[in-house]
């Protein structure tokens, strides 16, 4: 069995004490937390018996694999000693690659694989006892970005809320920052969470609460063992500051990376800002009063009782999005060795390599050396637009876990699996999950259970997907870029085939996306079942095609972008119709010119266009209509160091103002194009209503480019031309491959060499 159950249950935490060389394991029995101490051994394994002396002869590992030779000791003191005297041998012998040829982890995560230990084993997500914290500062001078070292700064509202209905509003105008420093750590203490939430916590929160601690000369004891907030840097991708904090035996865990990580699948936020986010996943009230965060200042002189408010819906928000956010990883944690606030920042395809590696070692059996088998060549999944246009009828095929099917299906796994644990575990997740949706049927909707089991199939559906990445993810133990193509090459033999079969029945075959496929098929009302069983004529047995959808219109524009509609629900996909450079009114053109299309209303579409140009012409966009942004990268300093050879005229719109940092790293910079700013750009907040006329008509006639393929190409020039067209035109699509000269006869109409662009 890939997964043995952990030796004990329901641990929430597990720390390592230096100073006893001990292990600290927190167990949660009811509402309350109890602590066991442990000893074990600490090892690393590496390729050469002769990178230590003086620390005795290793053990040699079973297998052919080359690291396998591993050093125990019981004293970390020592451990540590020999870990250094080994890298600095293997950097002899290897350069750059040494830490390639050596084996190691934390001591904790070295614990749970020793010992068979995972966390939570035995429990439900909202067993765990967690709080969200907030914070609300007051800036000084004329600074619009808080500084934890300025002495004018302070904190003026913590707020917390957790999962067991209570909440807490620190502050007012009989509160020092002490006493609320004080207070929040007391009150952590008291209710002994194991989790600390919050959304841009390891961003901001923690990092101003640390500094604001050591301005003031106060210890900051959010430890469950007294201890004080232990920092230091990070390599997590996931991660958004440079630093990563720890508290002894809870986790802490930020929403903004995990919302990002989401939403980059989704794309349904309009932005990663919590109130926002909360309104439109439906876990808040869009009701309660917002205010901007350089205004919070001023609102605390006039009303402290409403910033008071807003710091408790903050700190309430932050929760119900870790409640919505994280039972997947929760459940995940489960399976791994790892603490639940690394499970959270660490990607999916290390994941998976480190369940193999746990298995390895748990057998007593070596393991590969890191990235031997990286690099080579690499085939893609394949994607392609075979008919552009208009369509109408519209369904959705796609093979139930394509790439995972294909590896159980013809038995690909890593050169390096000596014990085929690649396939073992992939097959045991896939049986759990279905196991999972298979209860899902059988539970009420709204019930408690069902958000468990279905967090619990999707934690499985996320590592599931993610044993292709691992294959393909240089620098893993156990990745393996041939085996990776191979799994790719073998999806698109399967997907080429399935549109064959489409096309021997007479349907058409619109878009190829990796593991799906859409289609129109000849007759209507067809029996999904029917096409289904149509589509997957000749297939391999074990690999799956799946009904996945039905939408009465389809705008294909080129490969991973076009639009969906079924009713008035509109879907876009792809960064064409989704980018976040797009204005309101473009964003608004696209929308409404697709549902009058998909009517062949192309009066109504050329109407529309005319519409929108007149507002221009008369200056009539308001700020939001026009308002677009641009992403800040990097800190400002390393900016300034490359903007001789790299001028960015968004970036010097701020990159020159004393309040620069408001402008954080990941934050986004809102301008418009103006007729008198400089470069032609201005920020959105000094917006004076004087939007340069002659871009945003360039621009609505680039928008109108994305409908080119709607309508032939001299009915798309007379719909979207400078007079509005009176008779009604048909919509179309067309096969770029059967008519070769069509993108010629579409270059024809469009003005001078303007090209049709991805954007």
């Amino acid at each position: 069995m890939s997964f043995p159950p952990s030796r004990i249950k329901r641990v929430v935490s597990v720390e390592f004490h230096a100073p006893s060389n001990t292990f600290a394991i927190f167990l949660r029995e009811n509402d309350r937390v109890v602590m066991q101490r442990s000893k074990t051994s600490h090892c690393f394994v590496a390729d050469s018996p002769n990178l230590v002396f003086g620390f005795g002869e290793p053990a040699i590992l079973s297998g052919g694999l080359p690291l396998r030779y591993m050093w125990s000791f019981q004293d970390f003191a020592e451990y540590r000693k020999a870990v250094r005297e080994a890298q600095n041998r293997a950097r002899e012998m290897y350069g750059e690659a040494a830490n390639d040829h050596l084996w190691q982890r934390n001591p904790v995560d070295g614990f749970l694989i020793q010992q068979g230990i995972r966390l939570f084993a035995d429990m439900h997500p909202e067993e765990l006892k967690v709080v969200a914290i907030d914070l609300e500062t007051f800036t000084g001078g004329d600074k619009l970005f808080p500084d934890a070292k300025d002495k004018d700064d302070r904190i003026i509202v913590a707020s917390l809320a957790d999962n067991r209905g209570k909440s807490f509003v620190l502050g007012g105008k009989d509160w020092s920052e002490k006493d609320i420093i004080g207070r929040l750590c007391a009150i952590v203490t008291e209710e002994d969470y194991d989790v600390i939430c919050g959304h841009n916590l390891l961003g901001f929160d923690l990092p101003y609460l640390h500094e604001r601690a050591v301005q003031l000369g106060l210890p900051l004891p959010l430890g469950r063992d007294g201890s004080g907030l232990r920092v230091g840097p990070t390599r997590a991708r996931r991660m958004l500051s440079d630093n990563e904090y720890f508290a002894f035996g809870r986790h802490l865990v930020d929403t903004l990376p995990l919302l990002m990580s989401w939403d980059i699948t989704s794309r349904s936020l309009s932005n990663w800002q919590l109130k926002n986010a909360v309104v439109e996943l439906g876990l808040s009230e869009d009701d309660r009063r917002d205010f901007a965060r350089e205004n919070i200042s001023a609102m605390w002189l006039e009303c402290p009782e409403e910033v008071l408010a807003y710091g408790e819906a903050d700190a309430r928000d932050a929760l119900a999005l870790y409640q919505f956010l994280c039972p997947p990883e929760f459940y995940q944690t489960q399976l791994l060795p790892l603490p639940f606030q690394q499970t959270v920042i660490t990607g999916t395809g290390t994941k998976v390599d480190l369940l193999l590696q746990a298995g390895y070692l748990s057998t007593g059996h070596g393991l590969p050396v890191r990235g031997a088998l990286s690099g080579g060549r690499g085939v893609g999944g394949l994607t392609e637009a075979l008919s552009l246009g208009m369509h109408s009828r519209v369904y959705k095929v796609d093979v139930a876990s394509l790439y995972p099917s294909i590896c159980l299906s013809y038995g690909i796994k890593p050169r390096t699996d000596e014990l085929g644990l690649f396939l073992t575990t992939l097959r045991e997740l896939r049986d759990r999950r279905l196991e999972s949706k298979a209860l899902l049927r059988e539970l009420p909707r709204e019930s408690l259970e069902y958000r468990s089991t279905d967090a619990l199939q999707n934690s499985f559906k996320v590592l599931i997907n993610s044993f292709y990445g691992m294959l393909g993810t240089a620098g893993l133990y156990f990745c393996d870029s041939e085996a990776a193509s191979r799994i790719t090459e073998a999806g698109q033999s399967i997907l080429l085939k399935m549109v064959d079969n489409i096309r021997a029945a007479g349907g058409l075959a619109i878009e190829i996306d990796t593991d799906g496929i859409f289609l129109t098929w000849p007759t209507a009302d067809t029996d999904p079942q029917e096409i289904v069983d149509s589509v997957s004529q000749g297939l391999d047995q074990g690999i799956k095609v799946e009904f996945d959808g039905y939408y009465d219109h389809m705008y294909s524009y080129a490969s991973k972008n076009y639009m969906l509609r079924t009713g008035q629900a509109t879907v876009k996909k792809g960064v064409v119709f989704r980018s976040r450079r797009l204005t309101g009114f473009q964003n608004e053109f696209i929308e409404r010119a697709f549902a009058l299309l998909c009517q062949e209303d192309t009066c109504g579409a050329s109407q529309l266009y005319h519409e929108l140009r007149q507002r221009i012409e008369a200056s009539r966009l308001e700020l939001n209509d026009i308002v677009t942004t641009h992403p800040v990268e990097k800190p400002w300093d390393d900016y300034g160091k490359v903007r001789q050879k790299n001028k960015n005229k968004f970036l010097d719109l701020v990159y020159w103002r004393q309040d620069r940092e408001r402008w954080s790293i990941r934050s986004r910079i809102a301008y418009y194009h103006s007729s008198g700013g400089p470069d032609g750009v201005r920020l959105a907040e000094e917006f004076s209503q004087d939007p340069d006329k002659h871009f945003y008509l360039e621009l609505l006639r680039k928008t109108a480019e994305k409908f080119i393929y709607a309508l032939p190409p001299d009915a798309w020039a007379r719909v979207f031309s400078d007079e509005p067209c009176r008779e009604q035109l048909r919509t179309w699509n067309f096969s770029p491959a059967e008519r070769p000269n069509i993108m010629a006869d579409y270059q024809r109409v469009l003005r001078g060499d303007h090209r049709i662009r991805l954007f």
